[in-house]
């Protein structure tokens, strides 16, 4: 049985979520702004309405003063924030999740346990946190001796952009950590006091969460995060003996996951935005005009449609859409979250995977609605 604990949300991490959100050049929802997206999903008519305004509002106002209070130049906003050439993590998070324990609330600790990592493992560590998870076996990474320059000439998927960055930081991993520190800790005291004015948002999630918990060890299963974050990329046996599961504000309508096997081996931290309970309530779904233009917005994305395609013909798993799209583990999970969450397609587990299927009566209902429009 999985030993679960549903946290208190991690100021370092909501910190530095809240800056990547603000200057994160690819975010969906037509930029960083909290209302686009109070906008559309207020428009699918899938949300509480009320609820809804309350997390936006609590996001946006944590993120205006974690930004206010974070004194960054432009050299360090593009260098720690940009994800340039198609990305999907930034400098900072890759640094964060390479050396940084985030079942830790205290950031002297956090500091420690980082730059004991950094003289251990030196860049290896950031070059497997950064880099997508198919671009090297693991162990190749890790070895810190590896031909660094040789490493990044045969990574035709990185920019040369974020080739120069990564041969940067790499020459002083210790001391960009250490930047990065420095330039999150005023954030991190100020959410300290700023995060209590939104108690009660986080106490009904981690309730919520609990009871799907509950569920789980009430029916004898074992505790599997995939039943409320649907990845695609873990299976029966790399589920982790002791989860954690920490709320987000900053995340808001997305579940990420960090893992360290240098820390701690068995265990797991799984970051869970506080909409995601409304978001996995579809049963009032009614479509609007502006939810149908979404749709067909998201529909123009060429990947997302290639995805469908496939699924047209056979339900399929997350390594084989990566395999038949040349696209990354990460860049796929990505496109199939947003697939989900706009209910074309269905999540199964079978065999210790998830597969993916496409869900021909939202479909149908979708092209019945685009006829009674322009027909």
């Amino acid at each position: 049985m999985n030993e679960v604990t549903i946290a208190s949300p991690n100021l370092f991490y909501e910190s530095l979520s809240f800056l990547e959100r603000a200057y994160h050049k690819e975010i969906e929802y037509d930029g960083n702004d909290y209302e686009q997206l109070y906008k559309s999903l207020s428009a699918k008519q899938l949300f509480d309405e009320r609820k809804l305004h309350r997390k936006i509002k609590a996001a946006k106002a944590l993120q205006k003063k974690v930004c206010k209070s974070v004194n960054l130049t432009q050299e360090e906003i593009q260098l720690y924030f940009s994800s340039e050439g198609g990305g999907t993590r930034s400098i900072a998070k890759a640094l964060a999740a390479a050396y940084i324990d985030y079942q830790c609330t205290d950031l002297e600790y956090m500091k420690k346990q980082a730059y004991a990592l950094c003289d251990t493992y030196g860049y290896s560590l950031f070059l497997f946190a950064f880099c997508k998870e198919d671009m090297l076996e693991q162990e190749e990474i890790e070895n810190k001796d590896v031909n660094f320059m040789t490493f990044l000439k045969q990574k035709k998927d990185i920019s040369d952009s974020d080739k120069w960055k990564l041969a940067m930081i790499c020459q002083d991993i210790k001391g960009y950590l250490r930047t990065l520190f420095d330039l999150l800790e005023p954030a991190v005291h100020m959410m300290e006091k700023e995060i209590q004015l939104y108690t009660s948002l986080i106490i009904d999630f981690q309730a919520y969460l609990q009871t799907l918990v509950d569920k789980e060890m009430e029916a004898g299963k074992e505790i599997s995060i995939q039943s409320f974050c649907d990845d695609a990329f873990m299976d029966k046996e790399s589920i982790d003996k002791k989860i954690i599961i920490s709320p987000s504000i900053a995340e808001l309508n997305a579940i990420t996951w960090v893992k360290n096997n240098k820390i701690d081996q068995d265990s797991c931290i799984y970051f869970i935005g506080i909409l995601m309970d409304d978001s996995y309530h579809r049963e009032n779904h009614v479509l609007s005009r502006e939810a149908l233009l979404q749709n067909l917005k998201l529909l123009s994305d060429h990947s997302k449609f290639e995805i469908l395609k496939l699924l047209r013909h056979k339900s399929m798993y997350g390594q084989e859409i990566c395999e038949q799209l040349n696209l990354s583990k990460a860049t796929i999970s990505h496109h199939m979250a947003a697939l989900s969450s706009a209910n074309f397609i269905t999540i199964r587990e079978e065999k210790n995977r998830l597969y993916y299927d496409i869900n021909e009566t939202f479909i149908n209902d979708l092209l019945q609605h685009l006829s009674k429009e322009l027909l």
